[in-house]
């Protein structure tokens, strides 16, 4: 027997050993493709900005003026002075490229750099550029306006629901799912917003922005709290949106009645890493070829350069990928992703969620920890729900979670994913912060 059980463990131990040799080898080639991949994106940034002479085009950007600014004329002029006409090969060259990706370099007043080339440039994805300094927030306040009226500034100011959508996704995670869910008694009592988080969906994807959370926390205030004269609310988040809700909770932490996170990634700080952020990048994407999840996340993550070309190929050409998308998503037996959720997979520009997945997830995680203290300490009420069968935030995470902070209640749902957390259990869930909200508000 001894011999038996040791002989079915030596094929699992050399798998492991190949797939680890492989790994090895497959991102060594990685590392030198995007090293490579570096000077060819300063080179085709170079020719677009220069080709481009920093001039405005109404077709570019929705609503904008044909007419030149000064900072346009002045770069003409300074190029003239210095002999800056271009031959006529290099002429050709930029056209040629210019008709090849069919970039959009847009400048704002200030002659900030706001979208690249290789961003989709449809009046769709840069219709953000009108009100670049708010976030797209969906509001749902029928049933709350024709119970109240529009007048009653109290019952507006107090009873708000915040949902907060997580990576890679937008507002629609929640409006295709658990807010048309809810029961009827919230939606008179509450107004219900959505938000899309910057540099995702509809809300602004600036090439000048570092995504960090207090990028997060200052436009939410503008967008949201200002804006809609929100005083008091409840907030539910989902994934990388946990740790924006609780940046925003302890900035706030008089204002939140109660705090609901879905899968919140949670790696504490671990002493003797430097910096402690890669820590988390190499939790959330191991370099590892199998499964091709973690392929996907680690490419997508470890690679700059790498990511932008994918980002060239499908969220350039989103218009082209949708039709795809929605003939897939209707061939799949049982699937109960929206496909809105799906959709929003291709909508977003390369650098933001570059910055986002670094910024706002690996740097923003360790911030946490201090974020939960502040709200505990004010006797703020913090529920985690999480699926027993996440395998990109493991369960055992909130586990951890909820031994280093006992005032945390903990939720497992059994045999639950990522995205089955609510997916496939909308009326569930949207039951459970019903009986949460009243919960809170009957306390207090």
């Amino acid at each position: 027997m001894v011999i038996s059980s040791g002989s079915k463990r030596v094929p699992g131990r050399f798998v492991g050993l190949v797939t680890d040799g492989v790994s090895f080898c497959v991102f060594a080639v990685l590392d030198i493709v995007d090293q490579l991949l570096c000077p060819v994106f300063a080179l085709l940034d170079s020719l677009v900005l220069s080709s481009d002479g920093g001039s405005l085009d109404s077709t570019d950007i929705p609503g904008k003026s044909k007419m030149p600014t000064e900072a346009t004329k002045s770069d003409s002029k300074l190029g003239a002075e210095h002999g800056g006409n271009s031959s006529p090969a290099s002429n050709r060259l930029k056209s040629k490229l210019q008709r090849a990706f069919k970039w959009s370099s847009f400048r704002s007043c200030d002659e900030k750099r706001l979208a690249r080339w290789s961003d989709c440039g449809c009046e769709k994805c840069m219709s953000w550029q009108l009100n670049e300094h708010k976030l797209y927030v969906h509001v749902d306040d029928k049933d709350f306006v024709a119970s109240h009226g529009n007048d009653n500034n109290v019952q507006r100011a107090e009873n708000n629901v915040v949902f907060l959508h997580g990576f890679l996704s937008s507002s629609s995670f929640w409006t295709d799912s658990v807010m048309p869910a809810l029961p009827q008694e919230v939606r008179v009592s509450h107004r219900l917003f959505a938000l899309d988080i910057l540099g995702f969906g509809k809300s602004p994807k600036p090439s000048d922005c570092f995504y960090t959370l207090a990028d997060h926390v200052d436009i939410i205030e503008r967008s949201l709290l200002q804006s809609h004269g929100v005083q008091k609310f409840h907030l539910v988040a989902h994934s990388m949106g946990c740790i924006i809700a609780l940046a925003l909770a302890a900035q706030f932490p008089a204002a939140v009645k109660s705090l609901t996170l879905l899968a919140p990634p949670y790696y504490p700080a671990t002493p003797g890493i430097t910096p402690a952020a890669s820590y988390t990048i190499q939790q959330l994407a191991p370099r590892r070829i199998w499964p091709l999840v973690t392929f996907g996340s680690a490419v997508m993550s470890w690679y700059e350069h790498i990511g932008r070309v994918v980002c060239l190929v499908v969220c350039k050409n989103h218009r082209f990928w949708e039709p795809i998308l929605t003939f897939l998503h209707s061939k799949i037996p049982g699937h109960r992703t929206p496909l809105s959720s799906v959709a929003d997979f291709t909508k977003h520009t390369h650098h933001s969620a570059w910055h986002l997945f670094h910024n706002t997830i690996c740097s923003g995680v360790h911030a946490v920890d201090h974020c939960f203290e502040e709200l505990l300490r004010a006797g703020r009420r913090i529920r985690v729900i999480h699926g027993t069968h996440d395998s990109i935030v493991p369960f055992k995470q909130s586990e951890i979670l909820s031994c280093r902070h006992p005032g945390v209640l903990l939720s497992p749902v059994l045999s639950a994913n990522h995205a089955s957390i609510v997916f496939g259990r909308e009326s569930e869930l949207a039951s459970e912060l019903a009986q949460e909200f009243e919960l809170v508000e009957k306390v207090t």
